[in-house]
């Protein structure tokens, strides 16, 4: 063990392996508790392995290394910043590795950096109300959960993000990668702050997602596919874009909220479970792909104010509009177009205000 009782500690290795073995333990903490540890692997081909407790003081902990980090030892920062930087000079050598909880408290922010990243054992990441900002060069894989209680969580890589855990940002959660995936486990959690996700390319996402009062914006430059989790927003305005085919597998709540939803490139939009928005507006396009909901998926905008209008299109003049369940708005009235067909199979409800019901939008000879 190396124990300073309140003094700072700074550690490092110019051109060779930095480590600690597991049970010797570094502590920067007692005395006026404003400590700092430092401890860097400097050359870019060399690695930094922690296999014992760092515990700093409100001064915080910097862990760094030019190539791998692995954090196979809890990291408390004691109230100050927490930094773990694998391919700390930029050269594209050095993944970050969390195999032990990483935490501090107070408005302490903590700071992740590599080309990958990867979690097992018990490494979990959590701030109270400092930030948590995550941002990688590769391959990144959420395993365990990370969690700022107040604080802003921002994960974003240059290719594909897997979120297999819990993330809960209190001030917000971003999250991006030309591709995003989520698991059952991987559930998106603000408090009163927007969520956003936005992958360059497909973006695949199971869990529940719930914003508690904030905006709710999800992007895929090809294709969307939200699963069996309630997406939530609690009064936030929820906004779906995609650049492919999007599909609605759970429910979808606004709470108030308006309901956006959009293809903007070749693709169909299929919504597989009711979206109600409790008195918030609904706009629902297709640039050019079929727009449809299935039997049993209402639409259900009243409630609120009661003046909610729904607007469902299909744009382009050979593709349709098939509506398999009850379509309700409030007095702003319920507008359904189509380029092409348009075939009501499910009850539609103006709630007082007009109800459209137009195939051949465009004057054609289809619709």
């Amino acid at each position: 063990d190396l124990t300073t009782s309140g003094g700072s500690l700074d550690i490092t290795s110019f051109n060779g392996l930095l480590s600690t073995a597991a049970g010797a333990d570094i502590n920067a903490s007692g005395g006026a508790g404003t400590a700092s540890v430092r401890l860097e692997s400097l050359d870019p081909s060399q690695n930094l392995t922690i296999g014992g407790g760092i515990t700093s003081g409100t001064g915080g902990a910097n862990l760094r290394a030019g190539g791998d980090l692995a954090v196979n030892g809890v990291v408390n920062g004691g109230g100050g910043a927490v930094q773990l930087r694998a391919n700390s000079d930029g050269g594209g050598l050095g993944n970050l590795a969390v195999n032990a909880a990483v935490s501090t408290t107070g408005a302490g922010a903590i700071t992740l950096r590599g080309v990958q990243f990867s979690q097992s054992g018990t490494g979990t990441i959590g701030s109270d109300s400092g930030s948590v900002n995550g941002l990688f060069t590769g391959l990144s894989t959420v395993s365990r959960a990370i969690t700022s209680t107040s604080g802003m969580l921002t994960l974003d890589t240059a290719t594909t993000l897997n979120i297999n855990a819990a993330v809960s940002g209190g001030g917000g959660v971003t999250l991006g990668g030309t591709a995003i995936n989520g698991n059952g486990s991987g559930t998106v959690t603000a408090q009163n702050n927007a969520i956003q996700i936005t992958g360059g390319g497909a973006v695949d996402m199971i869990a529940a997602i719930d914003s508690n009062g904030g905006n709710v914006t999800i992007g895929a430059g090809s294709a969307l596919d939200l699963g069996s989790g309630l997406i939530s927003s609690a009064g936030g305005v929820i906004t779906f874009t995609s650049g492919g085919v999007m599909t609605l597998t759970g429910p979808v709540s606004t709470g108030g909220g308006a309901f956006n939803a959009d293809v903007t490139g070749a693709g169909a939009l299929s919504i597989e479970n009711d979206i109600i928005t409790s008195g918030g507006d609904m706009d629902i396009t297709t640039f050019n792909g079929l727009l449809s909901s299935t039997a049993g998926a209402d639409l259900n905008a009243s409630g609120g104010a009661g003046t909610a209008s729904i607007r469902l299109e299909s744009l382009n003049a050979g593709q349709g509009l098939t509506i398999g369940a009850g379509v309700t708005s409030g007095t702003g009235g319920a507008n359904l177009r189509a380029g092409g067909n348009v075939t009501g199979n499910g009850v539609v409800n103006g709630g007082g205000g007009t109800a459209q019901l137009i195939a051949n939008t465009d004057n054609g000879i289809a619709g």
